[in-house]
C-alpha cells in the first residue's frame, strides 16, 4: 500500500485522542479548535487498523525500524514513559500485544509510495509530488505538530495545509493509478515487441543459413558436374570455390617459405654457435698459454722482475718471443758461469803440482765432481720454480 493511501488512515487513529482533548478544552485546546481539527481528520477516504512502518528509539537508545497497527494517539504517561507526552497505542506483531510508544521518539518519515516491482523507474514525475506529499502528511500526523503549536492562527494555518494537501492527494490519486496503470501496460507491450523483434531475428538468421548450403552444394554440384535445378547461382558458387581455392594456394605458398627460411635460420644458428664455440677455445688456450708464459717468465733468475714486469706489458704473441729471448739468455748466462767454474779449476792445478799424485789427482777429480754438481744445479734452477723445491 502507497503512503496516498496510508496517510488518512493515520488520520483515523487520532479520533479517540480528540475525544479525550473536547473533555479537557482548558488544558490542550478549545472546542472550536478540536472541531476545526476533526473536520480535518475526518477524511471520507479513512480507513482503519491498517500496519505502518516506524524508525523508533527505545529507553536504551537502540534504534530500529518497527511495523505496527494504530490504535489510538493520547496525551499521558505509563510505567516506561513516566513523563507526559504524546503517545500512540499499537500493536506490535513481534510480540502479539498492545504496547505504547512515545510519539517524540519514532519516525515516520521513511515511508514511501509502492509500486509494482515491473514498472520502477517509470514513474512519472507527479508520481514523485504525490509521495513527497503523502511523507510530509504522515510526518506532520504522527508528530503532532498541529496538536502542539501554541499560538492558534498556526493552528489554523497548519490545518489547512494538512487538508490542501489531502485534497491534492484525493485529485491526482486516480491520475498516478491510471498512470502507473498505462506504464505497466507500455511495459509488456516492450516486452511483446522484444519478443516480436526476437523472432524475426532468429527466422533471419535461419534463412541466412540456409542461402549459405543452398550456395555450398550449388558450388559441389557444378564442380562434380552434377545437374543443379538452381541454375542462377552456379556461376557465384563457381567464383565462390575457385576464390576459396587461390586463398589455400597462397595460404600453402606462404607455409612453404616460411619453412625454407626457418632451415636457413636454424642452419645460420648453428653455424654461429660453432663459431663462438671455437673462439672460445682459442681465447682459453690463449689465456692459458699467456699464464704460463709470465709465470715461466718470473721463474727465471738472471733479471727475473725486471723481465717478468715487461713480458706482463706485452701482448700474447710477443710475450712468447720475449720469454724465448729472455730463456736463451738465461741459458747463456748459467753456461758461462760453468765455463768461469772450470777455468778456475784449471788456473788451480798448478798450486797443487808438487803434491804427491794421488792427492793431486784426487783433489782434481773433487773439483771436477763440484763443477759438475754446480752446473747441475744451475741447470735445474732453470725449471723449477723460484723459492720452491731443489733451489741453488
Amino acid at each position: 500500500m502507497s503512503a496516498v493511501d496510508k496517510a488518512p488512515e493515520r488520520i483515523w487513529a487520532d479520533q479517540d485522542n480528540l475525544t479525550w482533548v473536547e473533555e479537557c478544552p482548558g488544558e490542550r485546546m478549545n472546542g472550536d479548535e478540536v472541531a476545526y481539527i476533526r473536520a480535518d481528520l475526518s477524511a471520507p477516504s479513512a480507513q482503519e487498523g491498517q500496519p505502518i512502518t516506524m524508525t523508533y528509539r527505545n529507553y536504551r537508545g537502540e534504534v530500529a525500524d518497527r511495523t505496527v497497527t494504530p490504535k489510538r494517539i493520547w496525551w499521558g504517561s505509563t510505567d516506561w514513559h513516566p513523563e507526559p507526552g504524546w503517545l500512540l497505542t499499537a500493536h506490535d506483531p513481534d510480540k502479539q500485544a498492545d504496547r505504547d510508544f512515545a510519539l517524540a521518539d519514532a519516525d515516520f518519515r521513511r515511508s514511501s509510495p509502492s509500486a509494482p516491482a515491473e514498472v520502477e523507474g517509470l514513474v512519472e514525475p507527479h508520481h514523485e509530488q504525490i509521495a513527497v506529499w503523502a511523507d510530509e502528511l504522515m510526518s506532520d500526523l504522527a508528530l503532532h505538530d498541529l496538536l502542539t503549536i501554541n499560538d492558534y492562527d498556526d493552528k489554523v494555518i497548519a490545518a489547512r495545509e494538512i487538508r490542501e494537501k489531502l485534497t491534492l492527494c484525493a485529485a491526482h490519486r486516480d491520475d498516478a493509478l491510471t498512470a502507473l496503470q498505462a506504464d505497466k501496460a507500455a511495459l509488456i507491450e516492450a516486452r511483446d515487441m522484444m519478443g516480436r523483434l526476437w523472432e524475426q531475428e532468429k527466422a533471419r538468421a535461419e534463412k541466412a543459413e540456409a542461402e549459405r548450403d543452398a550456395l555450398i552444394e550449388a558450388g559441389m554440384s557444378c564442380c562434380t558436374g552434377t545437374p543443379n535445378p538452381e541454375l542462377p547461382r552456379v556461376g557465384l558458387a563457381i567464383s565462390f570455390i575457385q576464390s576459396t581455392r587461390d586463398a589455400l594456394g597462397a595460404a600453402d605458398r606462404l607455409w612453404r617459405d616460411y619453412k625454407a627460411e626457418l632451415t636457413e635460420i636454424k642452419a645460420a644458428l648453428t653455424e654461429a654457435r660453432a663459431l663462438i664455440a671455437r673462439r672460445t677455445k682459442e681465447r682459453d688456450q690463449a689465456r692459458a698459454e699467456t699464464a704460463a708464459a709470465y709465470e715461466k717468465a718470473a721463474l727465471c733468475a738472471p733479471g727475473a722482475e725486471t723481465i717478468s714486469a715487461r713480458i706482463r706489458a706485452l701482448t700474447p704473441a710477443d710475450a712468447k718471443a720475449a720469454l724465448a729471448e729472455h730463456v736463451q739468455r738465461a741459458v747463456e748466462a748459467e753456461t758461462r758461469a760453468c765455463a768461469e767454474a772450470a777455468q778456475s779449476i784449471a788456473e788451480r792445478r798448478p798450486l797443487v803440482a808438487n803434491r804427491p799424485t794421488d792427492l793431486v789427482r784426487g783433489r782434481y777429480q773433487g773439483e771436477q765432481a763440484m763443477a759438475g754438481f754446480i752446473c747441475s744445479t744451475i741447470l735445474a734452477r732453470l725449471d723449477q720454480p723460484k723459492g720452491g723445491e731443489g733451489k741453488a
